[in-house]
């Protein structure tokens, strides 16, 4: 065998066919390159074929380019490639197509390729999974893709997991991902940071990441902003994002708005939300409402909201419910919300207050809430609060 070595220093490659070697030499080293320059003014652009530059012409320039239009009504679309308006034809305008349809009872779904087909019949009536089952001991986890159970296996039963450990001491902290290990020691151990300090004199800030950088100066320091200004006469609101002028001339000067309307005679009800129409038909005219009724005997409470019902359930019939008890010795206070709990430890307990105490010389009220103080200063000493 003889092999054709590159004579480029430093250059380890070597080929069989001296053809290799020279392609080799032309690709990486330049060696023995034609370049076909770009004659368009003022494009610097060139390359090693004359096809890139044939190609780049047409992308770019469109010279040499047939342009390959259907007339449709109303439809504008060209394209350089006989094949682009082919799909544009079966894509927006439906002509050319063979609809798969499906062929479960009842099932109107049909679709312009036999692959979205066979999706659907996998993913909405099972037909042709494989499952891959969860071999773990009580586990019914099942899944149409092998891969899926593998990812099911590792962050579930730890099964065939490397673990990353954080190597600071003292922090036991440990993943399965060597990029959440990065993230971790980054964040909370600041290792391998690059911070970004903003240039702003007299602005300390710094982060760990350029756009929130970015963001800060926008925000902070309106530094690389582009400003949406509002169109209406006699507004002068703006702002740094054109979502937020969008929502403004929306909300407030009702342009670009599309109005839903209430169906119910008699109801003048309209919004700006479609989810605003359907809370309103729910609530007021009970309009698409799932009735959630209370199970107990004998009780007849019904709701539109799951939430309310397990609220009605905790308070009314104590069910579900997390009692918080008084952890005083001899106290048998006990409630259903944390909250309470807090309260009932400040009040009667004295734990957790801040006293309010009255700034009047040789005066030694003091109270737990701050309005009360306000009142004893006005009503006894006369005095108005700051």
């Amino acid at each position: 065998m003889v092999w054709h070595e590159c004579h480029v220093n430093g250059c380890e490659y070597r080929s069989k066919l001296k053809g290799n070697l020279n392609r080799h030499l032309a690709s990486v080293h330049d060696k023995g390159v034609v370049w076909h320059l770009c004659y368009v003014e003022g494009c610097e652009y060139r390359c090693k074929q004359k096809c890139d530059l044939k190609q780049h012409l047409a992308c770019v320039h469109d010279e040499g380019v047939v342009w390959h239009e259907f007339v449709v009504e109303g439809c504008e679309y060209r394209c350089k490639q006989k094949g682009h308006l082919k799909r544009h034809l079966a894509v927006v305008h439906d002509e050319g197509v063979v609809w798969h349809e499906c062929l479960v009872k009842g099932c109107e779904y049909r679709s312009k390729r036999k692959g979205d087909l066979k999706r659907h019949l996998a993913c909405v009536h099972d037909e042709g999974v494989v499952w891959h089952a969860c071999r773990v001991k009580g586990c019914e986890y099942r899944c149409r893709r092998k891969c899926h159970l593998k990812e099911h296996l590792a962050s579930v039963h730890d099964e065939g997991v490397v673990w990353h450990e954080c190597m600071v001491e003292g922090c036991e902290y440990r993943s399965k991902r060597k990029g959440s290990l990065k993230r971790h020691l980054a964040s909370v151990h600041d290792k391998g940071v690059v911070w970004h300090l903003c240039y702003v004199e007299g602005c300390e800030y710094r982060c760990k990441q350029k756009c929130d950088l970015k963001q800060h100066l926008a925000c902070v320091h309106d530094e690389g902003v582009v400003w949406h200004e509002c169109v209406v006469k006699g507004c002068e609101y703006r702002c740094k994002h054109k979502s937020d002028l969008t929502q403004h001339l929306a909300n407030v000067h009702d342009e670009g708005v599309v109005w839903h309307e209430c169906r119910v005679e008699g109801c003048e009800y309209r919004c700006k939300h479609k989810g605003h129409l359907k809370s309103h038909l729910a609530s007021v005219h009970d309009e698409g409402v799932v009735w959630h009724a209370c199970l107990v005997e004998g009780c007849e409470y019904r709701c539109k909201q799951k939430g309310s019902l397990k609220e009605h359930l905790a308070f009314v019939h104590d069910e579900g419910v997390v009692w918080h008890e008084c952890r005083v010795k001899g106290c048998e206070y006990r409630c259903k919300h944390k909250g309470n709990l807090k309260q009932h430890l400040a009040s009667v307990h004295d734990e957790g207050v801040v006293w309010h105490a009255c700034r009047v010389k040789g005066c030694e009220y003091r109270c737990k809430h701050k309005g009360n103080l306000n009142r004893h200063v006005t009503s006894v000493h006369d005095l108005r609060c700051t």
